[in-house]
């Protein structure tokens, strides 16, 4: 019996933890990345066919302290009540301006 009186909220507490419900986490902060020299143009890709429950993230140039470096495109899991918005350079003032990918509530 002794067993019995351990087992048993053992039992529960696993059995509330199925319930928990997760909320997604905030998209990371941005990073701000501002270089001088404009990108490359973006690498051609063959986008894959759809997939449900998925949104494709096209791949762009990241810059790594010296040159641009091209990352491909990979699948983000959809965000109910978000859209995604695409990594992409924008020009301002002279600089080039990074913008990470990050999911942005409708």
């Amino acid at each position: 019996m002794k067993i019995l009186r351990y087992l048993a909220p053992a039992v529960m507490v696993g059995l509330l933890a199925g319930c928990v419900v997760e909320t997604p986490a905030p998209p990371p902060p941005r990073e701000r990345i501002v270089v001088r020299e404009a990108p490359p143009p973006d690498v051609v890709e063959v986008v894959p066919p759809a997939r449900v429950g998925y949104v494709w993230a096209r791949g762009h140039h990241v810059w790594n302290g010296a040159r641009y470096v091209w990352v491909p495109g990979h699948w983000e899991a959809e965000r109910v009540g978000y859209h995604y918005a695409h990594p992409h350079w924008e020009h301002r003032g002279g600089e080039w301006h990074f913008n990470a990918g990050v999911w942005i509530r409708d």
